[in-house]
């Protein structure tokens, strides 16, 4: 049954595909079972809109494309999903609800934030834990019921920072990041090795926070030491407000 519901749950994170998968030979197909998985996104709050609302569409796409599949003849995958409401308490209450439910497996856990507090409470419980979105280093580390689909920032940045120094040729670089997100802290780990293992001097390293709107402070003080780039980690929100900011700043100066 794990390996099925691993499998089920690779299809609606990784891709159904645009073709039809073969169906296998009568002979070879058995009755599926009918499972229960629970969805697990923000619905409402910060990252609603952002991230919860169109993982919400592409589980229930991906549902449907599963239940009318000849490869699955006879399983019907239903979903309960709960809203999170962007906020790591949602986030360890809406999986204690699904565990509650008798749920194998839950697919969504978006933010790497949520997923640090959220996932060992899936893991203790035997329930897997699918996040189609979460990259920050090490959360695999939680258990073995826990699994991702994205690249963990520290395999995706190295090679990303060695071709963007190999074609752009920086020397000096500025971080900026959010000191308390997950995902962010991890990129800023993963971007300042790569960087330094790129022989890249890292002029200043300014830090925000979750829900800030304002950056002057930390822009300012990047500006005055003209580094060759800027890499920013943290989440959506914040980041437009300071590429914004930044281009206003540029602007005003000019």
């Amino acid at each position: 049954m794990k390996t099925l519901i691993i499998f089920i749950l690779a299809l609606i994170t990784i891709t159904l595909g645009c073709e039809r998968m073969p169906s296998l030979p009568p002979d070879t197909q058995a009755p599926a079972p009918e499972i229960t998985i629970g969805v697990h996104v923000p619905l409402t709050g910060t990252w609603g809109e952002v991230y919860g609302l169109p993982m919400k569409r592409g589980f229930e796409l991906a549902r449907k494309e599963i239940n009318a599949s000849s490869l699955l003849q006879g399983l019907h995958l239903s979903f309960i999903t709960i809203d999170d409401q962007s906020t790591p308490d949602g986030a360890t209450r809406a999986v204690q609800e699904l565990v509650d439910h008798g749920v194998p497996a839950i697919v969504g856990l978006g933010i790497s934030s949520h997923l640090v507090e959220a996932a060992p409470i899936a893991q203790a419980n035997g329930v897997i834990a699918f996040s189609s979105l979460s990259s920050a280093a090490g959360l695999s580390q939680i258990g073995d019921f826990v699994f991702r689909t994205p690249l963990a920032l520290d395999r995706l940045i190295p090679p990303s920072i060695a071709v963007t120094h190999e074609k752009l040729s920086y020397q000096t670089a500025a971080l900026i990041y959010d000191a308390i997100d997950v995902y962010s802290t991890s990129s800023n780990v993963e971007i300042d090795k790569a960087l330094t293992a790129n022989g890249v001097e890292i002029l200043t390293t300014q830090t925000f926070q979750t829900g800030d709107t304002d950056f002057t402070e930390q822009l300012e003080a990047i500006k005055t030491l003209a580094p060759d780039v800027i890499f920013v980690s943290g989440l959506s929100a914040e980041i437009v407000e300071i590429l914004i900011e930044g281009h206003d700043l540029e602007r005003d100066t000019t």
